[in-house]
């Protein structure tokens, strides 16, 4: 009875999870990443999207209004179309993870120490019945009660059938637990696989979304800090407001690096465009920069797994 209710857990529970699992993956991450991916722009996307936005009036206010109009999609996108949707997946691949975890380690390697501690029990019944006969022997002289012995022939008999029974359920339940670890296992493997490229497309969208801020707090550094005029101090055209300059003219060094590099490069960039901005008196702008929500200090949890 207990094995039947051990086979029934196994086929109706176990094997559904695995089962469901694959499917699950399959729809959370594979597919999911496909579809991402498809979404995800490029920096020069996003540098042509600014460029059309600011090539009639450089650091015109219309084309300033225009910009952050641009700039508010595209975060929208990256937020809430590609890194909300990604971070969604990774959580259900991860999900995956704890509920295989959680079958094997809570269900199967508890019922195969139940078996290894079984087994020798079986192994000792199975010596024991063996020397039995040898037993019954030693015990089949002229003083013997023919009635003893046939009790303990019946009972050797019935203790080798019972013992055969047992090891084998004992057995066979041990390979099905070994087989189902397997399947677990590959599982486990896939949601490795899965979990690593959905880190990997996360991180790019994070680059990209980190590349728009960028670019969106040097535009506005160069068009409401530095000289305004249209000539320079030499009665020259000032080339700092041209469109050319305002987008090659950037460090891109301070995209680079570590995610703490990048963070702490990004902060310094947005504390000196909030400190000259508030030389210059432009409050406005320094309100509307504070009530942004910026990528770059957003730190997204990298969900990893261990092999089980």
């Amino acid at each position: 009875m207990a094995s039947q209710a051990i086979k029934n857990l196994k086929n109706l529970v176990i094997d559904g999870a695995i089962a469901t699992a694959r499917e699950r993956i399959e729809e959370e991450a594979m597919k999911k990443i496909l579809e991402i991916r498809e979404k995800i722009p490029t920096k020069e996307d996003i540098k042509m999207m600014i460029l059309e936005a600011i090539i009639k009036g450089a650091c015109e206010p219309a084309a300033q209004e225009k910009l952050k109009s641009i700039y508010d999609q595209l975060q929208n996108l990256i937020n809430n179309v590609i890194i909300d949707p990604l971070q969604g997946g990774i959580e259900a691949v991860d999900s995956i993870y704890t509920e295989m975890k959680k079958i094997k380690e809570d269900v199967l390697d508890k019922i195969k120490e139940i078996l290894d501690f079984l087994n020798p029990i079986i192994i000792a019944m199975r010596i024991i019945i063996q020397v039995a006969p040898a037993t019954l022997a030693a015990s089949s002289g002229p003083a013997a009660s023919g009635l003893v012995i046939d009790k303990t022939g019946r009972a050797i008999d019935k203790g080798f059938m019972y013992a055969a029974a047992y090891s084998e359920i004992i057995l066979s339940m041990i390979e099905m637990i070994s087989r189902t670890t397997e399947k677990i296992l590959k599982i486990v493997d896939i949601v490795q696989i899965a979990l690593n490229q959905m880190n990997m497309v996360l991180a790019q969208v994070k680059a990209i979304q980190t590349y728009l801020e960028f670019l969106f707090l040097q535009f506005l550094s160069q068009c409401n800090v530095n000289n305004q005029n249209a000539t320079d101090n030499q009665g020259l055209v000032n080339t700092a407001l041209s469109v050319e300059n305002v987008l090659n003219n950037n460090d891109l060094g301070t995209i680079e690096g570590s995610f703490e590099d990048v963070q702490k490069k990004m902060n310094e960039l947005y504390q000196n465009l909030l400190e000259d901005l508030k030389k210059e008196g432009k409050t406005e702008l320094i309100e509307i920069l504070k009530n942004e929500s910026f990528g770059f200090n957003v730190e997204y949890r990298v969900i990893t797994v261990p092999t089980l």
